[in-house]
């Protein structure tokens, strides 16, 4: 409400300025009741949150030890390392004999693998080129092996 309202309300007598408060105080009231319809549909919101909240600490409280939960959902933090530290590298030290699984001279199978076209395209059949060789180890194919006993059970019912 401007400064005029209130003069003119002012000069026209007693009346019109009870009039003006009462027209004030009802606009106020309406923006009062609002607010409490807006405090009161944010205090029921704030209160659904506090159970969302609560159920969802609840749930991450589980364990494997506290509940029916399986351990692979456990999530356990990697423990710090307590190794203390000696200043040298990592891997084996200069000096060190390494082991490795040498090489057979007389391999039982050889398999003579050739690039018949490079990624572009371009035919690799008569270039002579670079030879590398690997081993692989193949553990021979497990069979099971079924063996039945024939016993002389005539014996036992005669």
């Amino acid at each position: 409400m401007d400064e005029s309202k209130i003069i003119e309300s002012y000069n026209n007598g007693v009346s019109e300025i009870v009039s003006l408060l009462k027209n004030m105080n009802e606009e106020l009231l309406k923006q009062l009741n609002i607010q409490n319809q807006e405090l009161n549909s944010l205090r029921l919101e704030n209160q659904k949150l506090y159970t969302q909240i609560a159920e969802l600490e609840a749930r991450l409280n589980k364990n494997s030890k506290n509940s029916s939960k399986p351990p692979s959902t456990d999530n356990y933090k990697k423990p710090p390392n307590t190794r203390q530290k000696t200043g040298r590298s990592t891997g084996g030290q200069k000096g060190h004999a390494g082991k490795t699984l040498l090489k057979v001279q007389n391999p039982d199978k050889i398999v003579d693998i050739k690039a018949q076209a490079c990624e572009c395209g371009c035919c690799l059949s008569g270039i002579e080129g670079k030879i590398q060789t690997r081993q692989v180890f193949e553990l021979p194919k497990i069979t099971v092996n079924v063996i039945v006993n024939l016993l002389g059970l005539k014996r036992f019912f005669q």
